[in-house]
């Protein structure tokens, strides 16, 4: 393998054998990025930006962290927005917009699968504003969590961008103006099934506890009170009817894995044919209200979009059986919370979900939602708190296939 030793425009993270943190330029550095960088430490984020800094050398030093997902350190962003763009250059440039594990940013700067590495501005926690001004001096964003706006557009229809490919590195693409992208001819992709593994493990994660009361034995027990007497016996899985509603990688991974279980396994998928239901073992169902009448598990596995917004509210969730548990496990508002949140206060159902509307950003944020208080539910967003596979972990490659293309199918 031909590695490319690079130069990149601003002083990239030196690792030690010390696992210490890699080395910050903090006096560089946005008050923004300065405060970032505490929050997601869980320190006090008030002050000057001199004490800001003082307290972020200090962490940086007292702290040991893994070298493997060690964040990368972000770039001055005040340079970057400076930077005249008319001079031509031999590389690619890619924005990452959100915290990405060294390796990640590493991998992108030196080898993208043709020997050539991109000019990297790793730079996460961006103003919307900024995020704009950026994106019109790069030929490729990376976000995740990230919204991108249809203002972030404007410059490529005016023909004053680079902007050619947006990618988020996760599955779907609802935090991106998709309809803008295409209006100003930049592509959209998402990693679709890279977390597929992750998220069909925690389902089963999600059911079991749910079914066998897992947490709330665990929190009496750290509360040193014995409740064992007062929870109900767990049914189990095996035998049971697990419902699936979308049945792409992910629904297709928890199939499999539900069939090991010994359940028998109902999906709905609009494209879902017979003849895919049989290859992997599963009964396909014409609609949702049949997979909810039937099934004593459901998980939900649907992209966010218009069509799905609360396409399970009140009325399906009424046709479940009695104490059936729902997993939502595709985005918030796929499911409508305040119908499940009744639905599991007058015991109908049991529920859990690894998403909800109005997810907090921020390290220690209150967590403002009807299902935070229920008994019978469990969440909350950690399917893709999983060990990052480099195998679906492939955006580098998209990247370098796409943004070398003059035209882009949407």
């Amino acid at each position: 393998t031909t590695t490319t030793t690079t130069t990149t425009t601003t002083p990239s993270a030196s690792l030690s054998s010390s696992k210490t943190l890699p080395e910050y330029n903090f006096e560089e550095m946005t008050v923004k990025q300065l405060q970032s960088f505490l929050r997601e430490r869980g320190q006090r984020v008030s002050g000057t930006k001199s004490e800001l800094i003082t307290r972020c050398k200090s962490l940086a030093v007292a702290t040991a962290v893994s070298s493997e997902n060690t964040p990368s350190p972000p770039q001055p962003v005040d340079k970057l927005l400076r930077q005249q763009d008319d001079t031509p250059r031999a590389r690619k440039r890619v924005l990452v917009a959100d915290q990405m594990p060294e390796w990640f940013i590493r991998r992108l700067e030196q080898d993208a699968g043709e020997g050539v590495g991109f000019d990297v501005w790793n730079l996460p926690h961006l103003a919307t504003d900024e995020l704009q001004e950026l994106a019109c001096k790069v030929d490729a964003l990376v976000v995740r969590s990230t919204c991108v706006p249809a203002a972030v557009f404007d410059d490529r229809k005016a023909g004053q961008s680079h902007l050619s490919l947006v990618i988020r590195a996760g599955s779907g693409t609802d935090t991106i103006d998709v309809s803008a992208a295409s209006d100003a001819g930049v592509a959209v992709k998402a990693c679709t099934g890279a977390n597929a593994m992750a998220v069909a493990e925690l389902t089963f994660g999600l059911m079991l506890s749910v079914d066998r009361g897992i947490c709330e034995n665990d929190s009496d027990f750290r509360r040193k009170t014995w409740g064992k007497p007062r929870y109900k016996a767990g049914k189990g899985l095996y035998g049971r009817t697990l419902g699936i509603i979308g049945i792409g990688r992910i629904g297709q991974e928890v199939a499999k894995r539900a069939l090991a279980f010994g359940m028998h396994v109902k999906a709905f998928g609009r494209s879902f044919k017979k003849e895919e239901a049989d290859d992997i073992g599963v009964e396909r169902c014409d609609t949702i209200a049949e997979v909810l009448r039937s099934s004593d598990f459901v998980s939900i596995h649907l992209p966010y979009s218009e069509d799905t917004s609360n396409i399970i509210s009140t009325p399906e969730l009424a046709l479940m059986k009695p104490e059936a548990v729902i997993i939502n496990m595709a985005r918030g508002g796929v499911l409508d919370e305040s119908a499940l949140a009744a639905a599991v206060a007058e015991g109908r159902i049991m529920g859990a979900a690894d998403v909800f509307e109005d997810e907090p950003t921020r390290l220690g944020e209150e967590i403002r939602s009807p299902l935070a208080e229920l008994k019978g539910f469990q969440g909350p967003w950690i399917g893709r708190k999983y060990k990052f596979n480099q195998e679906g972990m492939e955006e580098h490659s998209q990247i370098q296939n796409k943004s070398t293309q003059s035209s882009y199918e949407h």
